[in-house]
């Protein structure tokens, strides 16, 4: 970090020229125009004590650390010919080898770094846009994990805006050196992105573009639960091109097409063409009509897949209440000894009405599917298949008797694979596999994953799948107070069906309540789900409030979900609680506490958080200062951790 203190010294010592700025003529060889920045002086003392089995490890220690940060904004010769924006940050410690951190947000301060950023010919069709940034991060994941990050990233972009066929090149590469503190963890990633993109319009009525992405990426994983490294080297290649047309609003007629290819190489032999095509139209008598026709052909490693889709939806609007659709869908997925075809019919309704202080809305959906399946016992390769895990809903994996030894999860770039029992946890609901994301693992709550597994498929069989769906809200009272009902079934007849195979019969029904007073709301919600696979009752609290006085600001917000299995009379419990006090004493004088509190239990899972957080802030001239205790406990099935902190901080900004 010597380099940063070095850069940032330079740029102040010649701040005295941004007063030149009187200066009529805007030619100079350097000039800075505006810059900003921060000087703080942090005091700190933590304490630390974890147990884990008969095992007590205490640590306590004192420290002084500082952020010095720094944003200027220049240019050369002149504004229009080269703009540069740098800014740095640094984080000089009294002691660099142990780090006792608290998991809450104001750790996520302790960054370091340069980024600089340099615009060539801003102000003409053709420029050049460069990047550079390296950095140190310490951030944390649901106030469990930290992890400690250092990024170096720096690329281009040259784009040219002609009036024939507007293109822009560009390049970035990326290191980043990823460490788990509490479980030492590491990841390394080494990753280049090469990009080409080029739209053409020879009217006001069509668009067509063109993208070429190429990408070379090294990875490596290492953890101490395994005895060997993860290293994955692959490179991407994937071509775009997408075409919109339409005739304009009276007809009504829009045509989109998008055909696309991906080619993935190393540790992952991975192939893929698709095409996309949609054409909608607008009838008379406010009817609209939506066909579209979806193609893709996937290969990975010997596993050869091809996908039909076409679906078409006719829709109609009666006033501005009634919302009507019918649809037809037709879809066949077909690998070496597997073949699937499904047909799909439905309607839907949605009827909206004004109440003297409220409104009504009604939603009807009905489905009705007839699916076959003709192949020999055989093992199903499913790879890529997208999930969003999400710690208030219960995730299944789609097919079922999946051989969980075969289960690999993964980011969306494929470069992460996440680890069994530290990112993610399987529960098994023979014949089928519910996955559930450990909180503070690397998988966000709410985040996208990829999995690829094997499952075993029976014999030929076929059947005849209804669903159908019903939703009624009712706002009352000037829309304060909302009841509202859902039902969701599903059933099956014509039924053709081999052994082990396990059709989903279910019935779940929501009924739910909620009032919204503007500074407070509340609800509660009950669901009960009857079915041959994974049949559960759950109950849901819900609240938040929020309000200001004169001198004082209160926020609160939480929920609890209590989940009843009935088959495996087991119960998951998740409860998440957060506050926050603020009170103005003075106009230079502020207190805030801040409290939090999860607690989650289950198969596999079994925990409770504590996060509070008490500061008091002042100004006195221009300095800002704050001082304040932090504390944080943590006790799980495996073992107990308590944090304590106190801190005294002086700011001062320029």
């Amino acid at each position: 970090m010597k380099n940063i203190v070095f850069i940032l010294l330079l740029i102040t010592a010649t701040c005295e020229n941004v007063y030149s700025q009187q200066d009529r003529s805007p030619f100079t060889p350097w000039k800075l125009t505006s810059y900003s920045g921060q000087i703080s002086l942090k005091g700190n003392y933590r304490s630390y004590e974890n147990t884990i089995g008969d095992i007590t490890d205490k640590q306590t220690e004192n420290f002084l650390n500082a952020i010095i940060q720094l944003n200027t904004q220049s240019y050369i010769i002149h504004p229009n010919f080269l703009l540069l924006n740098v800014n740095g940050i640094y984080n000089p410690e009294t002691r660099r080898r142990q780090y006792i951190g608290i998991p809450d947000n104001s750790e996520k301060n302790n960054r370091e770094g340069v980024d600089a950023t340099a615009l060539l010919f801003q102000k003409k069709k053709f420029n050049l846009n460069a990047n550079a940034s390296f950095y140190n991060n310490l951030q944390n994941i649901d106030n469990l994990t930290r992890v400690k990050e250092k990024t170096k990233y720096w690329g281009a972009v040259f784009s040219d805006r002609n009036k024939y066929v507007p293109f822009s090149l560009s390049y970035n590469k990326q290191i980043s050196n990823q460490k788990t503190l509490e479980t030492e963890r590491t990841y390394n990633l080494e990753q280049e992105l090469y990009q080409l993109n080029a739209t053409k319009s020879f009217g006001l009525k069509d668009h067509h573009s063109f993208n070429y992405l190429h990408t070379n990426n090294s990875s490596e994983q290492n953890d101490p639960l395994y005895t060997t490294a993860l290293s994955q080297n692959n490179s991407v290649d994937v071509y775009e091109l997408s075409d919109d047309i339409t005739n304009g609003k009276r007809n009504g007629l829009t045509y989109a097409s998008a055909i696309a290819k991906t080619k993935e190489r190393g540790n992952i032999l991975y192939e893929s063409n698709t095409i996309q095509q949609s054409l909608s139209l607008k009838l008379p008598y406010n009817f609209s009509l939506l066909n579209s026709y979806n193609y893709r052909e996937s290969k990975q490693d010997t596993n050869l897949l091809h996908y039909n889709r076409f679906q078409s939806i006719l829709s109609h609007q009666l006033f501005a209440s009634l919302t009507s659709r019918i649809s037809f869908e037709h879809w066949q997925s077909k690998q070496d000894d597997y073949n699937e075809k499904r047909d799909k019919i439905g309607t839907d309704l949605r009827y909206q009405k004004k109440l003297p202080e409220g409104k009504l809305i009604i939603s009807y959906g009905y489905n009705r599917e007839y699916q076959s399946v003709n192949t020999l016992n055989t093992s199903l390769f499913t790879f890529k298949e997208e999930y969003i895990l999400d710690d208030n809903n219960i995730t299944m994996l789609k097919n079922e008797y999946v051989e969980q030894s075969t289960i690999v999860v993964k980011d969306i770039t494929g470069s992460i694979i996440y680890h069994l029992n530290l990112d993610y946890i399987l529960i098994n609901h023979d014949p089928y596999t519910e996955i559930v994301r450990v909180p503070g693992g690397l998988i966000p709550n709410g985040g996208k994953v990829y999995i690829d597994y094997v499952s075993k498929k029976p014999g030929k069989y076929k059947y005849v799948m209804s669903n159908q769906s019903l939703i009624i809200e009712v706002w009352t009272f000037k829309n304060i107070f909302n009841t509202y009902y859902r039902l969701y079934t599903q059933g099956y007849d014509n039924q053709m069906v081999s052994e082990f195979q396990v059709l989903n019969t279910q019935t779940r029904q929501l009924f739910g309540s909620k009032i919204d007073l503007h500074t407070m709301s509340a609800g509660v919600e009950y669901e009960f789900c009857q079915s041959s696979i994974l049949p559960y009752s759950s109950i849901k609290y819900f609240f938040t409030f929020q309000k200001n006085f004169k001198k004082i600001m209160v926020l609160a917000n939480g929920n609890y979900t209590d989940y009843k299995m009935k088959t495996e009379e087991s119960r998951r419990k998740d409860l998440n609680l957060q506050g926050k006090f603020s009170y103005t004493i003075l106009p230079t004088l502020k207190t805030n506490l801040d409290y939090s509190f999860r607690s989650l239990t289950g198969r596999g899972i079994d925990m409770e958080i504590h996060t509070c957080k008490l500061e008091v802030t002042t100004q006195v001239k221009r300095l800002y200062i704050s001082a304040g205790t932090e504390l944080y406990w943590s006790e799980s099935s495996y073992s107990n951790s308590k944090y304590k902190g106190a801190f005294i901080q002086i700011t001062r900004n320029f």
